[in-house]
């Protein structure tokens, strides 16, 4: 734990400063003071004057912010002393995000990313090693400490990328010219150099952590240092011929003999991949309760294709090891480069089969080049393909029927595919997407540009927009769901004494085998909102709130499902609630609508839906009161105050 700080401060960066050694990021805090002006000339609070810098007669203190406060001593023994370049950087940054959150989330975002953005080019402006060095730990610094709350959860996804990506290619470039550096030669210390490394590990952790909170479309990374290559390992294994297989067992062709499988079923492919990034074209596949690989689709043109690997197979080594997960096999896979040599075996087969012979080195890498445009598909379950070669035979035991296991869509790998087995355009899915909207959560400016064609010079760069694959993935699910209730036969093949218990079951639950009528879901509202527990006035909630934003998001969806409910209907229930609140609340990630007044209204909606139909607390209610004693917060907070990262 650090040691407490001395009572000395330093002076913070003068606006003068900022002006001359920053002037892009001095055009953002010109833009944070008009706007402190305005707000103060519209709310007419002109008892006290807003304190004015002298020279540049910009506000000093923005949104309860002072920028002429002080700063304190580092703790001992931190390299970055207080009055360096990087601190005093890094403190008036990091006041500058705090001073930016003074609207909503998506106005808070793009403001962020102005000053980030304004604040980085004059990082990259510096002329010397060291000056650049210590602007860029303050710009990491700044960006870690705050949490990038707004950036990271309505930020423009692409445009964040970018900005991290940027930094992170300039810290690559300074540590290597750093590396093994000391002070003697006009550079920084070797202390300093360890000192940023840990900066910045601990703000790629912070944006890795944004995907988990946030949702798919944040997924960001920072690699901002080269790391050595491990050597590789040369693994010893025999190789099969890649020459025409002869029609007699000759001499020649003792070699292939020689590295021909004994066990039934088994085949040996060996084919070339010419780089790590290069398409497999493989859909992979993990059996329920195994660890073991099946091969499910093999595409067209790939490098395996014509090779004696069939759908169906179970993959048992790769490059002459074997894999302890599915997860290891994947990434052997992935990483592998040059020759590759899988040793797979067909389940249905019990008759010795001939060792595979491989296509030549060359025709493998033109194989490559004309390749489908869709990504390397490796842990991907294409679902709704109909390749009459490549379909994978069901497998009752598969991961298809089991709710417990991931479907196919939430692979990382996953690729959305048509009948014949091709990756869907951009335009396919802006279509089969329409009906479907209230039910993606994406960015809305992100949405807007995926449904707009014109957005993109080539048509397939819309794939890189999140709205695509969370519209796939949407649009694959609903096609699951209705094959899984096609195979179980349909409400017309049920029982009499299924559809009995079915129609108890519905009765218990509001619910009825016919569609309610505009005056009975009315009725039905009207009994729900009449249950009484204890609130304040109206819908605001009284009790601490233990359902959080996207369980109350689940039942919402489901409760519009009931025969006859509509959304507007369940507005008007909440207290003729706005449909467009509804809407950004049923598209947030994680709890980043916690303030929507959908959340407070919701909750209490269910909790008396809940009370009326007799149901008990949920196992994931009682675990949210017993970690949430005191409820989830449905009031914006603002930023945190200044703190330093854990282990300095």
């Amino acid at each position: 734990m650090a040691s407490a700080e001395s009572a000395a401060t330093v002076a913070p960066l003068s606006l003068t400063t900022v002006q001359r050694r920053y002037p892009r990021l001095f055009l953002q805090y010109n833009h944070l003071s008009d706007r402190e002006q305005q707000c103060q000339r519209d709310i007419g609070d002109g008892e006290e004057a807003l304190p004015t810098d002298v020279a540049t007669g910009l506000c000093t203190t923005i949104m309860m912010c002072d920028f002429t406060e002080p700063l304190p001593e580092n703790y001992k023994g931190c390299p970055m002393t207080a009055a360096s370049n990087a601190n005093t950087f890094m403190q008036f940054l990091f006041k500058m995000l705090n001073a930016s959150e003074s609207g909503s989330l998506g106005g808070d975002a793009c403001r962020q990313f102005d000053i980030l953005n304004g604040a980085l080019d004059d990082c990259l402006a510096m002329t010397t090693v060291g000056d650049k060095f210590e602007a860029l730990l303050g710009w990491t610094g700044a960006c870690g400490h705050h949490g990038l709350d707004a950036l990271l959860g309505r930020g423009d996804p692409d445009r964040n990328r970018s900005l991290f990506k940027a930094a992170g290619d300039e810290w690559k470039k300074i540590f290597e010219k750093t590396d093994n550096a000391t002070d003697g030669n006009g550079v920084v210390s070797e202390e300093y150099r360890k000192f940023a490394i840990t900066i910045c590990e601990s703000f790629g952790k912070l944006l890795k952590m944004a995907r988990k909170e946030y949702g798919e479309y944040a997924k960001y990374t920072f690699n901002f240092i080269k790391k050595p290559r491990a050597p590789r390992q040369e693994v010893p294994r025999k190789v099969v011929s890649v020459s025409a297989p002869s029609s007699k067992n000759t001499t020649g062709s003792q070699p292939a003999a020689a590295s021909m499988p004994t066990n039934p079923g088994q085949v040996t492919v060996v084919v070339t991949k010419p780089n790590k990034d290069a398409t497999l074209g493989l859909g992979l596949f993990q059996e329920k309760g195994a660890n073991t690989i099946k091969i499910i689709s093999i595409a067209l043109g790939s490098i395996f294709d014509g090779t004696q690997l069939k759908v169906g197979m179970i993959l048992n080594t790769i490059n002459g090891m074997k894999y302890d997960s599915f997860k290891h096999g994947f990434d052997m896979l992935r990483t592998a480069e040059g020759m590759v040599t899988i040793v797979a075996s067909d389940p249905n087969v019990t008759a010795p089969t001939v060792a595979a012979v491989a296509p030549t080195a060359s025709a493998a890498v033109a194989s490559t080049a004309g390749a489908s445009l869709s990504t390397v598909a490796a842990t991907s379950a294409r679902v709704g393909t109909n390749q009459k070669e490549n379909s994978a035979p069901a497998n009752k035991n598969s991961t298809y029927e089991s709710d417990d296991e991931l479907k196919p869509w939430e692979h990382d790998g996953w690729v959305p595919t048509t009948k014949g087995g091709k990756q869907k355009t951009p335009n396919v899915i802006r279509g089969e997407l329409q009906r479907y909207i209230d039910h993606m959560g994406v960015n809305n400016n992100t949405f807007r540009r995926f449904m707009n064609p014109k957005t993109y010079k080539n048509p397939w760069s819309a794939v890189d927009n999140g709205t695509y694959w969370a519209a796939a993935r949407l649009l694959e699910e609903v096609k699951y769901e209705n094959a899984k209730a096609k195979k179980s036969g349909g409400a017309k093949r049920k029982t009499a004494s299924s559809s009995s218990e079915e129609g108890s079951s519905k009765k218990a639950k509001g619910l009825s085998n016919n569609k309610m009528s505009k005056a009975e879901v009315s009725e039905f509202l009207d009994r729900i909102n009449a249950v009484n527990i204890p609130t304040d006035r109206g819908n605001t909630v009284s009790i601490p709130i233990y359902d959080s934003c996207p369980q109350l998001v689940t039942k919402i969806k489901a409760f519009i499902q009931r025969d006859g409910m509509t959304k507007a209907a369940l507005c008007k229930a909440l207290g003729d609630i706005n449909n467009n609140s509804m809407g950004r609340f049923l598209s947030g990630k994680g709890q980043d609508q916690y303030a929507n007044v959908t959340y407070k209204a919701g909750y209490v909606f269910f909790e008396k839906l809940r009370i009326l139909e007799g149901q008990k607390k949920s196992a994931a209610r009682m675990k949210n009161e017993k970690e949430q004693m005191s409820g989830f917060s449905v009031c914006k907070a603002r930023a945190g105050k200044w703190k330093y990262l854990p282990g300095f």
